[in-house]
């Protein structure tokens, strides 16, 4: 597809000031010489902890990051500079459906013809861990709670389109949510990481250069998912190592080679972009 390549960013990022906007002519030159056509996810662990502030002033944090319709319309300026897409992540882990509807809403109305699609929390498989869901968590319950907001979501905004169910390393949920959802979203979304964390004695240039078995039999549970309900897949997070990269690892020749190799495995394997 002409949108195969894509970026993705920290919800974080659309906080800070002068990053993601029409105006920041340095990052506009970088992302058009990479493409004309592509796709900016935003969204990552900040998402689950953000607010929306649709009058209040932009923060960018770890934990409490608040964006505003002023950050959202920045954003959309930037999309329509660039020519490329959007997927959006609401806030699913600590979030409320009003909210997270008006949120989609203004993303909606700032993006306009270059949304390809809303997301509703991140990576949900890993909310035990990080803290948003009580042991026991587990898809069933994922899969109630994404009905509710995206119920909302679509009451304030019809026919807005959905993605997901971005989870971290669970494409048997991927599996169930095509099956549940094939009906009513635009695209099957998961993430994917060779290695981490950067301080684990794993984490080199030869595993990183290895095939991953892990990998291709993720991508054929995507492709089949995929092929039976008639959604494209996409990873719309990915990288060489988790926890912000490995010096030495992440930053080397070595690493965009694998980088373009995991790209032409993808394309192999029926996948939308990446």
């Amino acid at each position: 597809p002409r949108d195969f390549l894509g970026l993705g960013y920290e919800i974080s990022s659309v906080a800070v000031k002068g990053l993601l906007t029409p105006r920041n002519y340095d990052i506009l030159q970088f992302v058009r010489t990479l493409g004309p056509h592509g796709v900016i996810r935003i969204g990552g662990d900040t998402s689950d902890f953000s607010l929306w502030a649709p009058n209040g002033t932009p923060v960018s944090a770890p934990q409490g990051t608040i964006t505003t319709k002023a950050s959202v319309h920045d954003l959309g300026g930037f999309l329509h500079a660039t020519g490329w897409d959007l997927i959006w992540g609401l806030n699913l882990g600590r979030g409320q459906p009003e909210s997270d509807a008006d949120q989609g809403a203004e993303v909606a109305r700032a993006v306009g013809n270059r949304l390809l699609a809303v997301q509703i929390g991140n990576e949900p498989d890993l909310f035990v861990h990080q803290g948003h869901r009580p042991k026991g968590y587990a898809y069933p319950e994922f899969h109630r709670e994404f009905e509710r907001f995206a119920h909302a979501a679509r009451q304030r905004t019809p026919g807005l389109p959905l993605a997901g169910p971005d989870v971290a390393a669970s494409p048997d949920w991927v599996g169930a949510f095509a099956r549940d959802e094939g009906r009513n979203i635009r695209l099957l979304t998961e993430h994917y990481y060779a290695l981490g964390p950067p301080d684990s004695p794993r984490t080199t240039i030869e595993n990183l250069l290895r095939t991953d078995p892990g990998f291709l039999r993720m991508t054929n549970l995507l492709e089949t998912a995929s092929q039976a309900s008639g959604v494209p897949y996409r990873l719309v997070e990915l990288n060489s190592c988790f926890g912000g990269g490995k010096p030495g690892v992440s930053d080397t020749f070595a690493s965009a080679l694998w980088g373009l190799d995991l790209m032409f495995i993808l394309a192999l394997a029926g996948g939308s972009g990446i």
